[in-house]
């Protein structure tokens, strides 16, 4: 799957609560969510990088709340 230079997503899905999304090939500035983060690679590895530490490659990631972080999808989705 090849992926362009600007961020894509999918339709937003929310159901009881709970929402999810897919980007691609995208960095995220430096932010936090009020709720916890599930976050999990379809292709391969992307990186996450906590305010204040050095980047780190998961293939999947609970993220607690308010935990200020920066995501980069390392080309994949």
């Amino acid at each position: 799957m090849k992926h362009g230079k600007s961020p894509y997503t999918t339709t937003f899905y929310l159901w009881n609560g709970v929402a999810a999304f897919f980007y691609a090939s995208h960095l995220t500035s430096f932010h936090s969510h009020n709720t916890m983060q599930l976050v999990l690679d379809t292709h391969t590895d992307f990186r996450l990088k906590v305010k204040g530490e050095a980047w780190k490659t998961y293939k999947s990631l609970i993220i607690r709340e308010n935990v200020v972080h920066q995501l980069d999808t390392n080309d994949s989705v």
